[in-house]
């Protein structure tokens, strides 16, 4: 089990859909990164519930809008930043699935930069919190 905060999940998944990886421990990779797009849009329509639930709407562009009170914004902002902090949990679907990724992504020799070095730094450690370091016999 690894725990990711909610927040990070753009950077980490987009570090995943970017890594060369091959194999065994790429069919791995895909798998997670399936249960992260769930994770994400599932987070998304538990925003656009907030937005709406405080009498907002969310506009095309991403915008916020709507006649409330600046408490209600206040609200609304603060909702969103503790859905945003909370930690989700992601289990393997195949045994030994995240010790070896962690494994192969500890050897990992592409260059990685930005967000995405950003996200595979979330993971790397998502994996050790979840004691993906440690050999398993």
């Amino acid at each position: 089990m690894i725990k990711i905060t909610n927040i990070d999940l753009n950077s980490v998944n987009l570090f995943l859909k970017e890594a060369k990886l091959s194999g065994q421990v790429s069919r791995f990779r895909t798998r997670l990164i399936k249960n992260i797009d769930a994770k994400v849009y599932e987070i998304g329509e538990e925003e656009r519930s907030i937005i709406v639930s405080n009498g907002a709407e969310v506009k095309e562009n991403g915008q916020i809008a709507g006649n409330g009170s600046k408490e209600t914004f206040e609200k609304i902002s603060k909702e969103l930043t503790e859905l945003r902090q909370e930690r989700s949990i992601f289990e393997e679907d195949t045994e030994g699935q995240f010790s070896k990724l962690y494994a192969e992504l500890c050897n990992y020799s592409e260059l990685i930069a930005g967000e995405a070095a950003d996200g595979y730094d979330k993971l790397m450690d998502s994996f050790e919190e979840g004691g993906y370091n440690e050999p398993h016999t």
